[in-house]
């Protein structure tokens, strides 16, 4: 028990807290750059989680992202090119997202449809003319 403790403590201290590299990461960040790493942390999928941002999520891998998120921050560079970055990398399954251009627009267009029509067919159920006894 003391072989596991002791390598237990030695591990952590050899490996430190990523969680605490980010919180200094993000301490580190002006407001403007505070809020678009917010906005861009927010639009990234939590690749281990399921349905929640990387901002949200407390994995070791989302942990790395929003810290690849500060990195690119930091390089000065500018949000299309960071979400380019990601997309790059995880393709476009990482945007919570789909993006509103091209054929996406069907994924954004269908359940209107499909809301559109579910509440024509309510309401002419409900206020339709009845025919005369």
């Amino acid at each position: 028990m003391k072989v596991f403790l002791c390598s237990l403590v030695l591990t952590l201290f050899v490996y430190g807290d990523p969680g605490a590299d980010l919180l200094q990461q993000e301490t580190q960040l002006t407001e403007n750059q505070a809020t678009l790493y917010q906005h861009i942390s927010d639009q990234l999928r939590c690749p281990t989680c399921t349905g929640i941002s990387v901002r949200q999520s407390e994995s070791l891998f989302s942990q790395q992202i929003r810290s690849a998120v500060i990195e690119q921050i930091i390089a000065k560079k500018s949000e299309p090119e960071i979400m380019q970055f990601f997309l790059d990398r995880y393709g476009q399954w990482i945007l919570r997202e789909p993006p509103k251009q091209g054929l996406h627009w069907i994924a954004w267009l269908v359940p209107l449809f499909f809301f559109s029509f579910g509440a024509l067919w309510v309401g002419r159920f409900l206020f339709g003319k009845k025919g005369s006894p």
